[in-house]
């Protein structure tokens, strides 16, 4: 998933996510949300379904050992960006760092697998996109960059794996969609792709590790969800699929490398939450399983790689944060845990 930074998803994307739909998420996921992203579709989504009512109707219940731990306290004072909070794994370890873009600059605290650690500023300047703010791996070195994206051009400064090195333009010109900014890796080469949702069609530019390439359209046709456009690898193929969650099913569209596949109903009832809806490998087996939050509880629906399976509840309270929810591996043992950012502090609970 990719990671982008999202208000209330993941990352998705490389480094995660999230998704995104994310930023933004992950990646991928959100995000995947975001973008999240992330919506604008992912930068936004996951905004916009902060306004839906549930139609996520439990139909299963997990087994005794699925599920999220008890809660943690991550950090012991607050900790969130004016202009943007996310998780992605910046330093290369693993594991998702906790983000925070503020007005005059980029602040990361690195996980330890148990806590995250004191504040580093990762850019002496501010750095924060007109359009967009994202965290994703745009180089394949399997730390995740900081990417903005404004009117005029789509900007990349590296992660080092101490900071953010200098301003490298990566588009000489305006490129984002009207619907969905996204990162996230879809040629499956470890390097995640700029795409772009528009009215009439989905774009990629796919990365050379040096910049974005030419665009390309990956669908002939317009592709874009009600509830929220995503993408996030759900095939466990490492290649970022586009999903969209109407209001009446979930659909995939698997990555092909040089294009999206047709439609497949993943679901064949509504499924996204009341205030969150993610997707991300919470089980460990490289394929992102549907999430969503609502008011009581939080519901996983895993992958099987053709579908999402039945519901099953991963937490039997309600766990969500003031100023975000969001899902991606902050402990390095490759499934996405449960992060909620409050007022007070950062919360998570592990995947189990």
């Amino acid at each position: 998933m990719a990671t982008r930074g999202n208000p209330s998803r993941e990352t998705l994307t490389p480094g995660l996510a999230v998704v995104t739909s994310a930023g933004r998420g992950s990646a991928g996921s959100p995000e995947g949300r975001p973008a999240r992203t992330t919506p604008r579709g992912g930068r936004f989504a996951a905004l916009a379904a902060l306004t839906v009512m549930a139609l996520a109707a439990t139909t299963g219940v997990g087994h005794a050992a699925d599920g999220f731990a008890p809660n943690q306290s991550w950090t012991s004072n607050p900790y969130y960006g004016s202009r943007e909070t996310s998780f992605a794994d910046v330093t290369g370890d693993g594991r998702a760092d906790a983000i925070v873009v503020n007005n005059d600059r980029v602040i990361v605290r690195r996980s330890t697998g148990r806590g995250f650690a004191p504040n580093e500023s990762w850019t002496s300047n501010p750095y924060y996109g007109s359009r967009g703010t994202y965290f994703a791996d745009v180089t394949g070195d399997g730390r995740a960059d900081a990417i903005v994206v404004n009117n005029d051009r789509v900007i990349v400064r590296r992660s080092t794996g101490r900071g953010f090195a200098p301003n490298e333009s990566w588009t000489s010109n305006p490129y984002y969609g009207s619907r969905e900014t996204s990162f996230a890796d879809v040629t499956g080469d470890r390097r995640a792709d700029a795409i772009v949702v528009n009215n009439d069609k989905v774009t990629v530019r796919r990365s050379t590790g040096r910049g974005f390439a030419p665009n390309e359209s990956w669908t002939s046709n317009p592709y874009y969800g009600s509830r929220g456009t995503y993408f996030a690898d759900v095939t466990g193929d490492r290649r970022a699929d586009a999903i969209v969650v109407n209001n009446d099913k979930v659909i995939v569209r698997r990555s092909t490398g040089r294009g999206f596949a047709p439609n497949e109903s993943w679901t064949s009832n509504p499924y996204y939450g009341s205030r969150e809806t993610s997707f991300a490998d919470v089980t460990g087996d490289r394929r992102a399983d549907a999430i969503v939050v609502n008011n009581d509880k939080v519901t996983v629906r895993r992958s099987t790689g053709r579908g999402f399976a039945p519901n099953q509840s991963w937490t039997s309270n309600p766990y969500y944060g003031s100023r975000g929810t969001y899902f991606a591996d902050v402990t390095g043992d490759r499934r996405a845990d449960a992060i909620v950012v409050n007022n007070d502090k950062i919360t998570v609970r592990r995947s189990r």
